[in-house]
């Protein structure tokens, strides 16, 4: 809930500040993450970036929109 992985055409450096547009039930949120690792994956002959980024200052409602959101996948994995 603190943060996600994202793939990335490019890598991006750790520390880079992105600013993203998520959906969360439904509806958007403007979030600022923080780049934590960058690794390279290989799709085939395509090359993309895995990035972990941790979100910063997530608001309550989009916190609380998340938390509904990953719910099934958290008893799935339970």
């Amino acid at each position: 809930p603190d943060g996600l992985m994202l793939e990335a055409p490019v890598p991006l450096a750790p520390e880079t500040t992105l600013h993203l547009h998520l959906l969360l039930g439904g509806e958007r949120a403007d979030v600022d993450a923080r780049v934590c690792g960058c690794v390279p994956r290989a799709h085939g002959r395509r090359r993309t970036w895995g990035v972990g980024v941790q979100f910063e200052d997530l608001k309550p409602a989009a916190r609380e929109r998340l938390d509904r959101a990953l719910r099934p996948w958290r008893k799935g994995r339970a």
